[in-house]
Protein backbone atom coordinates (compact mmCIF):
# COMPACT_ATOMS: atom_id res chain seq x y z
CA UNK A 1 0.00 0.00 0.00
CA UNK A 2 1.26 3.67 -0.92
CA UNK A 3 1.52 5.90 1.83
CA UNK A 4 0.68 9.60 1.07
CA UNK A 5 3.95 11.03 0.85
CA UNK A 6 4.86 9.04 -2.06
CA UNK A 7 4.47 9.89 -5.43
CA UNK A 8 3.97 7.74 -7.93
CA UNK A 9 5.42 7.82 -11.27
CA UNK A 10 2.34 8.81 -13.01
CA UNK A 11 1.93 11.30 -10.59
CA UNK A 12 5.58 12.81 -11.25
CA UNK A 13 5.72 12.32 -14.56
CA UNK A 14 2.32 14.46 -15.16
CA UNK A 15 3.56 17.12 -12.70
CA UNK A 16 6.21 17.41 -15.12
CA UNK A 17 4.65 17.35 -18.33
CA UNK A 18 1.95 19.79 -17.25
CA UNK A 19 4.59 22.01 -16.17
CA UNK A 20 6.27 21.95 -19.74
CA UNK A 21 2.78 22.71 -21.25
CA UNK A 22 2.58 25.60 -19.17
CA UNK A 23 5.86 26.88 -20.40
CA UNK A 24 5.40 26.08 -23.88
CA UNK A 25 1.57 28.76 -23.56
CA UNK A 26 4.00 31.03 -22.14
CA UNK A 27 6.52 31.29 -24.41
CA UNK A 28 3.28 31.25 -27.57
CA UNK A 29 2.01 34.26 -25.48
CA UNK A 30 5.43 35.81 -25.22
CA UNK A 31 5.92 35.66 -28.79
CA UNK A 32 2.76 36.77 -29.80
CA UNK A 33 2.85 39.75 -27.84
CA UNK A 34 5.70 40.81 -29.30
CA UNK A 35 4.35 40.51 -32.50
CA UNK A 36 1.43 42.28 -31.36
CA UNK A 37 3.71 44.89 -30.42
CA UNK A 38 5.91 45.02 -33.34
CA UNK A 39 3.06 44.92 -35.59
CA UNK A 40 1.38 47.98 -33.59
CA UNK A 41 4.90 49.87 -34.05
CA UNK A 42 5.27 50.64 -30.00
CA UNK A 43 8.76 50.67 -28.65
CA UNK A 44 9.97 47.49 -29.82
CA UNK A 45 9.94 47.33 -33.33
CA UNK A 46 11.70 45.53 -36.50
CA UNK A 47 13.34 47.33 -38.47
CA UNK A 48 14.14 44.89 -41.56
CA UNK A 49 12.07 43.02 -43.45
CA UNK A 50 13.98 40.07 -42.85
CA UNK A 51 13.67 39.80 -38.86
CA UNK A 52 10.12 39.84 -40.09
CA UNK A 53 10.07 36.69 -42.21
CA UNK A 54 12.12 34.97 -39.21
CA UNK A 55 9.71 35.70 -36.58
CA UNK A 56 7.04 34.75 -39.00
CA UNK A 57 8.79 31.54 -39.73
CA UNK A 58 8.50 30.95 -35.90
CA UNK A 59 5.30 31.84 -35.22
CA UNK A 60 4.05 29.75 -38.34
CA UNK A 61 5.99 26.53 -36.78
CA UNK A 62 4.48 27.02 -33.41
CA UNK A 63 0.58 27.41 -34.70
CA UNK A 64 1.09 24.72 -36.21
CA UNK A 65 2.33 22.56 -33.50
CA UNK A 66 -0.41 23.75 -31.66
CA UNK A 67 -2.85 23.21 -34.24
CA UNK A 68 -4.20 27.07 -34.75
CA UNK A 69 -4.39 28.42 -38.40
CA UNK A 70 -4.16 31.83 -40.22
CA UNK A 71 -7.65 32.52 -39.27
CA UNK A 72 -6.59 32.40 -35.77
CA UNK A 73 -3.39 34.53 -36.24
CA UNK A 74 -5.84 37.05 -38.32
CA UNK A 75 -8.61 37.04 -35.44
CA UNK A 76 -5.67 37.99 -32.74
CA UNK A 77 -4.21 40.98 -35.52
CA UNK A 78 -7.58 42.19 -35.33
CA UNK A 79 -8.66 41.93 -31.86
CA UNK A 80 -5.19 44.49 -30.90
CA UNK A 81 -6.14 46.66 -33.66
CA UNK A 82 -3.70 46.20 -36.18
CA UNK A 83 -5.50 44.93 -38.94
CA UNK A 84 -9.16 45.17 -40.04
CA UNK A 85 -10.88 42.16 -41.86
CA UNK A 86 -12.53 43.77 -44.84
CA UNK A 87 -13.56 39.91 -46.25
CA UNK A 88 -12.76 36.30 -46.45
CA UNK A 89 -13.80 32.81 -47.19
CA UNK A 90 -12.42 29.49 -46.72
CA UNK A 91 -9.72 30.29 -49.33
CA UNK A 92 -9.32 34.01 -49.46
CA UNK A 93 -8.71 36.86 -46.99
CA UNK A 94 -8.92 40.69 -47.72
CA UNK A 95 -7.44 42.71 -44.62
CA UNK A 96 -6.48 46.30 -43.98
CA UNK A 97 -3.46 47.01 -42.39
CA UNK A 98 -4.45 49.68 -39.93
CA UNK A 99 -1.60 50.61 -37.57
CA UNK A 100 0.85 48.27 -39.38
CA UNK A 101 3.28 48.46 -42.10
CA UNK A 102 1.69 46.78 -45.20
CA UNK A 103 5.27 45.65 -46.61
CA UNK A 104 6.18 44.15 -43.10
CA UNK A 105 3.05 42.42 -42.35
CA UNK A 106 3.20 41.16 -45.95
CA UNK A 107 6.33 39.58 -45.24
CA UNK A 108 5.59 38.59 -42.30
CA UNK A 109 2.12 36.63 -43.15
CA UNK A 110 4.18 35.00 -46.32
CA UNK A 111 6.44 33.27 -44.05
CA UNK A 112 4.32 32.08 -41.54
CA UNK A 113 2.23 30.61 -44.18
CA UNK A 114 5.51 28.76 -45.68
CA UNK A 115 6.66 27.23 -42.01
CA UNK A 116 3.08 25.80 -42.12
CA UNK A 117 3.28 24.34 -45.32
CA UNK A 118 0.26 26.15 -47.05
CA UNK A 119 0.70 27.02 -50.63
CA UNK A 120 -0.58 30.60 -51.44
CA UNK A 121 -0.62 34.31 -52.54
CA UNK A 122 0.31 37.11 -50.19
CA UNK A 123 -0.05 40.49 -52.24
CA UNK A 124 -0.59 44.11 -51.25
CA UNK A 125 -3.18 46.06 -53.36
CA UNK A 126 -4.23 49.70 -52.22
CA UNK A 127 -2.96 49.51 -48.96
CA UNK A 128 -4.91 46.41 -48.05
CA UNK A 129 -3.35 43.09 -48.05
CA UNK A 130 -4.53 39.91 -50.48
CA UNK A 131 -4.05 36.21 -48.81
CA UNK A 132 -5.22 34.10 -51.41
CA UNK A 133 -4.87 30.34 -50.37
CA UNK A 134 -3.85 27.76 -53.25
Amino acid sequence: MMSVGMLSFENVFFIAFSAYLVVILLMTAVSVYYLLKTLRGGDFALPDSELFKKAGKVVGKSFKDRGLTLHDLLWALELRGAVKMDSQSSKYYSTRPLKVNPEHLESYISAFLIAMNIRSDVTVKNESLIISIN
